[in-house]
């Protein structure tokens, strides 16, 4: 079996994955095993058996059709999880001042570095929300749209964690719900910031309803919209 977590970043995807590794006895592949995040790379881990049987991984590869019939083929079963946008962009920009997080050695001109050191109502933060958020917010879209993923919705984890997840594994090879109240035990959100520091933070829902300014909100009701409405959110 291999299940790759197709995602937009800060959605949940460690919880899942976790999750998704206890309940079938899989490897979680760390950050130096796993390919890169375009779809040629996951392709090339594919062919190449860097992506064995028994394993698996989540990458933030925008969907491509082409991708998405490689993992098939492999086979391997894609899972994607969606969260609040605007949690998302919380979460985001709270992982992006960790100074020592993984990954940091990437493209020293990613758009997302303008927000580095600044507080979240800083100018070049909304100047992000407004231009290059969106980028983050299509993955999410165009990955749980596509059918060619089983979609699980972050919060519904929280609400009802048996249940959601049972309805993911049914979809994929059904277990008993003493198997699924085990990988939650085992894959706490205290457990699994011990484990990555670096990128589970508080794993918390609603943050934003505290934190986001009117000036946020106006720029993901302007810009944002219809996004929001096709990952099923209410536009605020």
């Amino acid at each position: 079996m291999r299940i790759a977590i197709m995602s937009a970043p800060r959605s949940g995807n460690h919880w899942i994955k976790c999750l998704l590794g206890e309940v079938y006895g899989l490897e979680l592949l760390k950050v130096k095993q796993k390919p890169g995040s375009k779809g040629k790379q996951v392709r090339e881990a594919l062919e190449e058996g860097t992506f064995p049987d028994n394993t698996i991984l989540h990458q933030h590869s925008s969907y491509h059709r082409r991708l998405a019939k490689a993992l098939h083929a492999a086979p391997a079963t894609i899972v994607t999880i969606i969260r609040d946008p605007y949690d998302v962009f919380v979460s985001y920009h709270r992982w992006i001042q960790e100074p020592d997080r993984e990954g940091r050695k990437g493209s020293e001109d990613h758009p997302r570095n303008q927000m580095l050191g600044k507080p979240l109502d800083d100018p070049a933060v909304l100047a992000y929300l407004i231009n290059d958020y969106s980028s983050v917010l299509r993955r999410a879209v165009d990955w749980s749209t596509s059918g060619d993923s089983i979609v699980v919705r972050y919060e519904d984890l929280h609400r009802d964690p048996v249940a959601t997840l049972r309805a993911v594994t049914d979809s994929i090879s059904p277990v008993d719900d003493a198997t699924i109240e085990a990988a939650f035990a085992a894959c706490s959100i205290d457990t699994m910031r011990v484990a990555n520091p670096h990128t589970v933070k508080t794993g918390r829902v609603g943050d934003s309803r505290q934190q986001l300014t009117q000036a946020h909100l106006d720029a993901f009701r302007e810009h944002h919209g219809a996004a929001i409405r096709a990952l099923g959110y209410e536009v605020r």
